[in-house]
């Protein structure tokens, strides 16, 4: 028995710690460390919220009374598990890869004498240990600030409880989102097995991603509208009863006591929400790690389905004819297709994307003349997309392997050839091909192809100006942060997104009467991509001391 124990805590204490050095996470790039930077940040507008509403809060306790306080704080409690959720979800999206047991769990622990039931208990328990971290780490010392504050004109009692309420309301809000998505990791892997499951769980990666931006859009209707909804009030929005937030609001409020039997189904909701999720990780996850030792025992490699194969050809031999320039294509597509952290960032790009474009669909009434909101969604979704891969590719797929591209790498120019053109076929060109027969059907085929030929002369613009800097291997360059220097550039970077989106559209508009007036502005921003072309190709990139240092090559051996 000690022996057996001995293994499982081993385990645990290593799948526990895998969940901080996934693939996204790990390298020289300080990327776990950023990890806790990233979820000390997420803790704190926890913590300020009811600080920044405590003023209003004791004045509407003197006036009508504590009940009315805490039927006002509902708004307020809502917002933060909605934010909660989605900050969940950007740490979970974070530890995708670890959720699971994966294929070099399987390939070293299943030539070790340990028994598979051990394992997958090992991982539930780790699991279990992450996010009742992560739950801990965000709420504990949030709770105190929202039971102190909240309970400032009640008995000592109700802080406590109050105290109690939000931790356990906020920690299961949590929890769901965590334990939910590997719930569906498991079902997913037990039902299509490991061959098929790299895709699909891209796919459930951009739902997430989806999912969090527009709950991220709701927040403010479910902020401004939820107490008038729980009480039946005049701006009554009887779909936000339909979101997790709401949920959880009624164990919230339950625990605090109240009878409200909308409240009591609400966390019922919830609960179930929590229970099932729990009940399918348990049941598929021993039936996920099965799949993956029968896997591995019957073939060495995860051979790739025709589909994707002809469209990496595609890619590679659409980059260029040198073969420099095909072998930048090709390592930049296939770590695009096989490492998790640019597969992450992808996912992020896609969703944002998805989030965006599909409200505006969703609420478009048909009109006779084109409509500049309609026209801007593409315009929006191929902007997320180059940015995605331009962030892609300027992570290192192996930083201890980018040793290889330090003493024999490719010249700047195939490597801007390749990143330019592999860029513009999998960010401009799907969507201008998915948004110009929607037009064509709706405003005909001088609409559609305008905007087809505005949509490809943005595109290149913004692609040679993003990839300004680029001078080596996409994917195979040290990752440096600095030279973004996105702490200063960020406003500017935003104000030519939106500018790009109110204006581009509109002008859009007007040349769709103009086909000459098209043409001509189709051909300046060519003349443009050009011009920045040339430039950057003429700029002298002045390495960084990293880049420099010959030491620093060799320690990323180790």
């Amino acid at each position: 028995m000690s022996g057996l124990r001995d293994q499982l805590t081993t385990l645990t204490r290593a799948f526990f710690i895998r969940f901080f050095e996934s693939d996204v996470t790990t390298g020289g790039d300080d990327l776990k460390g950023s990890y806790f930077w990233l979820l000390a940040t997420l803790t704190v507008p926890g913590l300020f919220i009811p600080w920044i509403m405590a003023f209003e809060w004791q004045l509407l306790a003197r006036i009508e009374g504590a009940e009315a306080v805490r039927i006002a704080s509902r708004a307020e409690k809502t917002f933060y598990l909605g934010y909660t959720m989605i900050a969940s979800g950007v740490l979970t999206t974070i530890a995708w890869g670890t959720l699971l047991p994966d294929r070099r769990d399987t390939l070293i622990l299943g030539a070790l004498p340990v028994k598979p039931s051990l394992i997958v208990t090992a991982k539930l328990l780790a699991l279990a240990g992450y996010v009742g971290f992560v739950a801990l780490f965000m709420h504990g010392v949030t709770a105190i600030s929202w039971g102190a504050v909240l309970g400032d004109a009640e008995a000592f009692s109700f802080t406590l409880r109050g105290t109690f309420a939000h931790l356990i309301a906020s920690s299961l809000a949590s929890m769901s989102v965590c334990i939910a998505v590997a719930a569906a990791q498991g079902l997913t892997l037990s039902l299509v097995g490991p061959r098929y499951f790299r895709q699909v769980s891209t796919l459930l990666q951009v739902v997430l991603v989806g999912l969090m931006a527009l709950c991220l859009a709701a927040l403010p209707a479910m902020n401004s509208s939820v107490v008038d909804t729980l009480r039946n009030g005049p701006r009554a929005q009887p779909w936000i009863l339909s979101l997790p937030p709401a949920w959880f609001l009624g164990i919230y409020e339950v625990l605090l006591g109240s009878n409200d039997a909308l409240l009591h189904g609400l966390a019922r909701r919830a609960w179930m929400l929590v229970l099932v999720s729990v009940a399918v990780a348990l049941v598929t996850y021993p039936i996920a790690y099965r799949r993956l030792m029968v896997s591995v025992a019957e073939s060495g490699s995860e051979p790739r389905h025709r589909l994707a194969r002809g469209i990496h050809w595609l890619l590679v031999r659409a980059a260029g004819r040198a073969p420099s320039v095909r072998a930048a294509a090709e390592f930049f597509t296939a770590t695009l297709a096989r490492v998790d952290r640019q597969r992450f960032v992808l996912a992020i790009a896609l969703g944002v994307a998805i989030a965006w474009g599909l409200p505006g669909w969703r609420s478009y009434v048909p009109t006779a003349e084109p409509a500049a909101a309609i026209l801007a969604l593409p315009l929006a979704a191929m902007m997320f997309l180059i940015v995605g891969l331009r962030i892609a590719s300027s992570l290192p797929s192996d930083t201890r392997a980018a040793w290889v591209f330090e003493v024999h790498d490719l010249g700047r120019k195939p490597a801007r050839q390749a990143l330019e053109r592999v860029v513009f076929l999998l960010a401009v060109v799907p969507p201008a091909l998915l948004s110009t027969p929607v037009y064509w059907m709706l405003w005909g085929p001088t609409a559609a192809l305008t905007h087809a030929g505005v949509m490809a002369g943005m595109g290149i613009v913004l692609i040679e100006l993003l990839i300004w800097h680029c001078d080596g291997m996409p994917c195979g360059q040290q990752w440096t942060p600095a030279r973004a220097d996105l702490g200063r550039r960020w406003p500017i970077h935003f104000g030519v997104f939106l500018l790009i989106l109110s204006a581009i559209p509109k002008l859009e508009v007007l040349l769709f009467r103009h086909p000459k007036a098209a043409a001509g502005f189709v051909i300046y921003l060519l003349v443009v991509a050009a011009l920045v072309r040339y430039a950057s190709a003429k700029h002298r990139i002045i390495a960084t001391y990293e880049e420099l240092d010959p030491v620093a090559g060799v320690l990323r051996l180790q």
